[in-house]
Parts: structure tokens; sequence; C-alpha cells
């Protein structure tokens, strides 16, 4: 509304001043035709450097990242249950770990793959090609299973309430909602210090054009080896869980 009233604001001044001249013009006997050039001494003109073709192409990174963190959101809580399972059975951490993070790797490059390919059979916009959008987008998935995975091995099935706040402060501040340069100084800083910010700009650079996602792909990289080390800490300070086991003479003993 502020956009329009200031537009109309302009509009009437401009016919005002031109209507102002053109009977100033008369009376001096001069053509009244000359007074139009007069009315608008100054003017603008728009140029779209990355433009976006379509509403399709404007909502994709909203979407992407949306589609992204709730799907591994559902994964890591999965996997945490999966893992439980196993442990209960005898299997020891560190291979749960090892297994888990295998897992992390070949579902972030095979779902990306899914998703690249749906974002280019249904007429998306893709500047830098579709090889580049799959690596990357392996980039932020794989960023995004591991820090929801993080939250859920630190607090276990209560993780998933803090994945759920991550994922609201996420479409919040990583720009795919609004431009990151309209937010406040706390959230602009929040969402800096989140994946889902670099994700975006990348996913925008690859698909719209721009300087490129190698600067986005570089801090990816560092929030995974971050969360794979928290989540390794945690693992490692964390103790195994005590499970009973029956022995020949029928009597359950702990082991670790």
């Amino acid at each position: 509304m502020n956009s329009i009233a200031a537009k109309t604001t302009a509009t009437a001044n401009k016919e005002a001043v031109a209507r102002g001249l053109k009977a100033a013009f008369v009376q001096g006997n001069l053509p009244a035709a000359a007074a139009e050039p007069l009315s608008e001494r100054i003017t603008s003109e728009f140029v779209n450097v990355n433009e976006i073709h379509r509403m399709n192409n404007q909502m994709a990174p909203m979407m992407l990242l949306l589609a992204s963190y709730v799907g591994t959101m559902i994964m890591s809580m999965n996997i945490a249950q999966s893992s439980m399972a196993l442990a209960a059975a005898g299997m020891g951490r560190w291979k749960l770990f090892a297994a888990r993070n295998t897992i992390n790797v070949f579902a972030a490059v095979f779902v990306s793959l899914i998703g690249s390919t749906l974002l280019m059979l249904l007429g998306g916009q893709v500047k830098h090609g579709f090889l580049l959008m799959w690596g990357f987008q392996s980039l932020f998935v794989l960023s995004f299973i591991l820090l929801s995975q993080f939250c859920l091995i630190l607090l276990g099935m209560g993780g998933m309430l803090m994945n759920i706040l991550l994922l609201s402060i996420q479409l919040v501040t990583s720009g795919a909602m609004l431009p990151r340069e309209l937010l406040s100084t706390f959230y602009h800083r929040l969402g800096g210090a989140l994946p889902a910010s670099y994700a975006v700009e990348g996913s925008m650079d690859i698909l719209f054009g721009g300087s490129g996602a190698g600067a986005a792909s570089l801090i990816l990289l560092l929030f995974i080896v971050l969360t794979a080390g928290l989540s390794g800490l945690v693992t490692g300070l964390r103790k195994g869980r005590t499970q009973p086991v029956v022995q020949k003479s029928g009597e359950p003993q702990p082991i670790s």
C-alpha cells in the first residue's frame, strides 16, 4: 500500500505540474505542447538483472528448502528409532554411528538426484545446469540430515521438537520467503548461523544466475563437518545403554 500511495502521489503531482505549465504557456502565448516534457524532468528505468520466469520458479527455492528439511526430519526420526532397536539387540554405538552416516550420505545423493530431475522435468529455470544443481542440493540436504540427526542424538526423540523449531526459524531467516536484507539484525545474524540461508543463496545463484554457489558450498561443507563432529562427540561421551541378557542359569545379567 505504501508503494501504491507513492506511485499515485507521483502521478498526481506530475499531472498537476503539467496542467499548471500548460496554463502558464497559454497565457504567455506559447504552444501548450511544449509544457509536456517539462513536467517530467527525471525518469527511471528498471532493469532486472536475474529475471525469474513464472511463479513456479519464484517458489522453487522455498519449496526445495521446505521439502528437504521436512523429509530429513522424518528420515532422521526413523533412523533414530531403528538405531534404538539395534542398540537393544547389542550392536555397538560406533557401528551404529558409522552405519547411520553411510545411509545419510547415500540418501542425500539419491534424494537430490530425484529432486533435481523433477525440477528439470517440470520446467524449472536452471541457469547453471543439472549437474551443478544436483551436487549443490546433495550438499545442503546432507547438512539438513546431519543437523536434524544431531538434535535427535543429543535430545533423543525430544529432538523432534527442536527440529520443528529450527524448520520454522530457517523458513523465516533463510531468504526464501522474503529478502534477508529486510530482516532485523537479530534474525539476520541467526539466519547466518544456520545452513538454510546458504542453501537458498546457492540455489538462487544456480537457478536464476549469479556469481555461483562456491562460497555457499564451502560454508555448507563446514556445517557438515561441524554437525558430524558434534554428533560423534555426543556419541562418544554418552554411556552405553544397559541391557539384560539371559545366562545359562536363567538369571538376567546386565551388560554394557
